[in-house]
């Protein structure tokens, strides 16, 4: 299986559960992963975590930022030909849908998410974020929903689901 990660899996580990010195293992399986074709994101996704690391009023750039500029164009890739037409599907699905305010649906469309599901349609591929189905929701478009109005519905899990189903494992490498 071949997943495509969505930015808050990259913003919530180095925040939270994954931070960088406490679980340095996340990130080199993330590596290695690329590195054996099973896990990528997009250039865009990169584009949001370089945004999301800025330090204003100076360009510097965190650590999350950091690593993901050493993965480069390997692990953040472009979205496939085929994606610009499920972009241009998930656009229109976006918009016809009432539900949704107009702040909504132009926030969705200005971010990395509706080519992330463009591409994991076109590649049939996974997508994985923290996100969680909110079919109801005026205020938020929600990538599980999105991806299951679409046919084929594109399968999107949780980076849990993703990291136990690869049977990842991170090691304890010392403790005080």
């Amino acid at each position: 299986m071949t997943y495509l990660l969505d930015s808050d899996v990259f913003i919530r580990a180095k925040n939270n559960h994954y931070r960088f010195a406490v679980c340095p293992g996340f990130w080199e399986w993330l590596t290695e992963a690329n590195h054996l074709g099973i896990v990528y994101s997009l250039t865009q996704v990169l584009e949001e975590i370089s945004q999301v690391g800025k330090v204003e009023p100076e360009p510097n750039l965190d650590e999350l930022a950091l690593w993901a500029q050493q993965q480069g164009a390997a692990f953040f890739i472009q979205p496939s030909s085929e994606s610009e037409r499920v972009y241009q599907q998930i656009a229109d699905l976006v918009n016809r849908n009432d539900q949704y305010r107009q702040r909504a649906r132009d926030h969705f469309l200005a971010k990395a998410d509706p080519w992330l599901i463009a591409h994991a349609h076109s590649m049939n591929w996974i997508v994985v974020t923290h996100e969680v189905s909110a079919p109801d929701s005026q205020r938020s478009v929600k990538i599980p929903d999105i991806c299951s109005a679409l046919e084929p519905r594109v399968r999107c899990i949780s980076p849990f689901e993703m990291l136990q189903r690869e049977g990842a494992v991170f090691d304890l490498r010392s403790s005080p």
